[in-house]
Formats: structure tokens, C-alpha cells, sequence
């Protein structure tokens, strides 16, 4: 039989796990932080056929208690954007709040995301070919940001000459232990051309997960105000943009700056 009392205790029950529901939504809120990254820049060879399809995004997760951020890295390349190794999403670099850095890390293939030329699943560890640098980077493919303006603290990347610290030793593809420039890059989702020289590659997505020290909960909203890139491609090359693009400089210039005052604002 229905009676108030029983109305009381259901009004009771629900207030009770409203309350609770709050207070995890509260203590998730507390220990998180995400969203996605603007990306300021795309670096490319030189020799690419079409660099303005080359595209990436990156999304990133930082939970406090833990001290893990998790990095979701995704080619987004136009198909049209050209054959070889210069089309692989090979490298990430961006800034790091002083007194923050990376003490260890994993790099793991992406849900849906396939091993191409290798065998390869969403899962399989790929620790052994991703590697990270916490110094400021001037070599490579992160030689000079866009023309000085943008600088990299902190970069991961497949590449050696971008990356100090593997996250594992040794190769999975039984080769010397070490980065190996392309190989283990990122090919996108879309792409159906060559990747040049039977490189290995992921499609089209990898999960980086990064232990690191004095961070707090506002850091991906730290690393969005500041310089974020990805990098396409061997680092024997540096992009050397035509005429073109020295003259539309001022423009990008002006946009970066004007994005990155409005985010600070926020």
C-alpha cells in the first residue's frame, strides 16, 4: 500500500543519490582536466607534394592524482596530400609549464587505429619505437618553429633527432635498439598512397600517456595557451615554404598572437 511514508523514503533515496552523484561528479572534476589542443603549427619535408593537406589533431587528458597526462594523437591527411614517408605524423612539441617534466611514459596503438606493414592492434605497446625530450628542442623538424615565433620545450615523437629519452629499449621490429626516424609514425585513416621504403606505420591514431613531475590541474589549459605543433616526415629536412607563405607570415603571426591573449583572458 502507498503511503507518505513511503513517498518520504523515495524522496530520501534520490536526494541521497543526487548528493552522491555530485560528489563524484566534484571529486572527478578535482582530479581532471581535458579538452582539445589547438594546433598553431604543421611542420613538414620539403618535398612533400601538397603540405597544406597534412593536418593532425591532438587531445589530451591530465588526472592530478596520478600525475598522467594521456595524449590522443591523430593524422587527419587529406589522401591528396602525396606518397612517402613524409606524409607520417611523426612528432608532437609543445610547452610545458616551468617546473614541469616528464618522468616516464607509454605509447600504445589507438581504439579502432591498425598496424600497417606490421602486425599491430588497438592495444599493442609501441613504447619501444615513441620516445620524448624535456630540454628545448633547435634540430630537426622542430628546428625553428614558425620562422622563431613558436618555441617547443618538450617534444614525443618517433624521429631521433627530436626525442632524447625512449620510453622502452629496443625495437619491435627487430631492429638495433633506437628511434628510427619515420618508421612507426602516424599514417592517416584515409591515406591509400605508399609510405616509401616498407616504413611501418600506425593508422591513424596513437594513445600517449606521460608520467610527469609538478604538474598541476590546470595544465592542459597550460599547454593550449602556449606553442603546440606536429611534424610530418624525416628530420633531415627543414619545411622551406615559398614566397607564398613568407608573405602570409604576418597574418599567421598576428592570429597566434591574438588567439593565445584571448586565451589567457578566458
Amino acid at each position: 500500500m502507498y503511503s507518505a511514508h513511503n513517498e518520504d523514503l523515495m524522496i530520501g533515496k534520490v536526494f541521497k543519490n543526487s548528493i552522491l552523484v555530485a560528489f563524484i561528479l566534484a571529486l572527478f572534476a578535482a582530479r581532471a582536466s581535458a579538452g582539445a589542443i589547438t594546433v598553431d603549427q604543421v611542420l613538414y619535408q620539403s618535398d612533400i607534394a601538397n603540405s597544406n593537406l597534412l593536418s593532425g589533431t591532438v587531445d589530451m587528458t591530465f588526472a592530478s592524482n596520478t600525475n598522467t597526462l594521456t595524449i590522443v594523437l591523430t593524422n587527419t591527411s587529406s589522401d591528396l596530400a602525396g606518397d612517402g614517408a613524409g606524409i607520417l605524423l611523426t612528432g608532437l612539441g609543445f610547452q610545458l609549464p616551468t617546473g614541469v617534466s616528464i618522468a616516464s611514459g607509454t605509447a600504445v596503438i589507438a581504439p579502432y587505429s591498425t598496424g600497417v606493414n606490421f602486425t599491430g592492434v588497438a592495444g599493442t605497446d609501441v613504447s619501444k619505437e615513441w620516445g620524448y625530450d624535456n630540454s628545448p628542442l633547435n634540430s630537426g623538424v622542430f628546428q625553428s618553429g614558425l620562422f622563431g615565433l613558436l618555441t617547443y620545450n618538450t617534444v614525443v615523437g618517433s624521429m631521433v633527432s627530436i626525442t632524447t629519452n625512449q620510453f622502452a629499449a629496443g625495437s619491435i621490429d627487430n631492429a638495433p635498439p633506437g628511434l628510427a626516424g619515420p618508421d612507426f609514425g602516424l599514417v592517416s585513416k584515409s591515406e591509400t598512397g605508399a609510405l616509401g621504403n616498407g616504413n611501418e606505420a600506425i593508422r591513424s591514431s596513437i594513445i600517449i600517456t606521460l608520467v610527469l613531475t609538478g604538474a598541476s590541474l590546470n595544465l592542459v589549459d597550460s599547454i593550449n595557451a602556449g606553442s603546440v605543433g606536429v611534424s610530418f616526415g624525416s628530420p633531415n629536412a627543414v619545411p622551406e615554404p615559398p614566397l607564398l607563405s613568407l608573405l602570409l607570415v604576418p597574418g599567421l603571426a598576428g592570429l597566434y598572437l591574438a588567439r593565445k591573449r584571448a586565451a589567457s583572458v578566458q
